[in-house]
């Protein structure tokens, strides 16, 4: 049995933990097909344009999925070109969640 590992602690990347080779094989694909690059930019310019916004808002506002947007968030987070700032609820999932802020 693999041990799980997750791709944050591992390389920094983002991919699941509890199956680790099938996880990398698809983000392995994500960054080959050139989609992880260029939903980081579709996500950085939809943050920028709805600031203070939640994930599902802006996933909502730029077409793209609320857990692929939500990921390329965390990713851009790390990056350290945006920051998760505050609370309330999202007028796209009807709860409360973060919101998102470029860095200044």
């Amino acid at each position: 049995m693999i041990t799980p590992i997750s791709g944050t602690q591992e390389t920094g990347l983002n991919f699941r933990n509890r199956n680790p080779s099938t996880s990398r094989e698809a983000f392995q694909k994500h960054i080959d097909n050139g989609n992880l690059k260029s939903h980081k930019s579709i996500v950085l310019k939809g943050v920028s344009t709805y600031p203070g916004h939640t994930a599902a808002e802006v996933a909502k506002k730029i077409g793209l999925s609320h857990v692929e947007t939500q990921r390329r968030l965390s990713d851009l987070c790390r990056d350290g070109v945006l920051l998760m700032s505050g609370r309330r609820r999202c007028q796209v999932k009807g709860s409360a969640m973060s919101l998102w802020w470029p860095c200044l």
